[in-house]
């Protein structure tokens, strides 16, 4: 899979993509998923059947404060994603072995959630 890189940066009112694809192009759009389509289809048309099936775009942007924020947000939305993977596995395992001593209702009060919720997570439903 081929990536190409997209240089980003915003000219009010417009977004501005810069592409190397067959030299140098320039892009302009107003909103950030109408210039991602565009970039899209500029490939499309141009490589008229020349590029590889599948290809990767990575957007990058020419702000350098602006490209370590977005970086920045997108590291921790993994690392919060993993977090809650974590949380939900402990949750259920906790909820069992609650469940397993007491009720769900008791499991619910001491975990903070609704017995409902327990008894749902704790039957391998979700």
């Amino acid at each position: 899979m081929k990536t190409y890189n997209v240089s980003v940066s915003r000219d009010a009112p417009n977004w501005v993509a810069e592409l190397e694809y067959k030299g140098s192009m320039v892009i302009n759009a107003t909103t950030w998923p109408a210039l991602v389509d565009l970039v899209d289809k500029v490939l499309h048309d141009k490589g008229a059947g020349e590029l590889d099936e599948e290809y990767k775009l990575t957007f990058t942007f020419a702000d350098q404060e602006l490209e370590s924020r977005v970086r920045d947000f997108h590291e921790a939305r993994r690392e919060a994603r993993s977090a809650n993977e974590k949380m939900e596995q402990t949750l259920r395992a906790a909820a069992r072995s609650l469940v397993g001593a007491s009720s769900t209702r008791d499991a619910g009060a001491v975990l903070g959630y609704s017995h409902q919720y327990i008894s749902k997570i704790t039957q391998g439903k979700r």
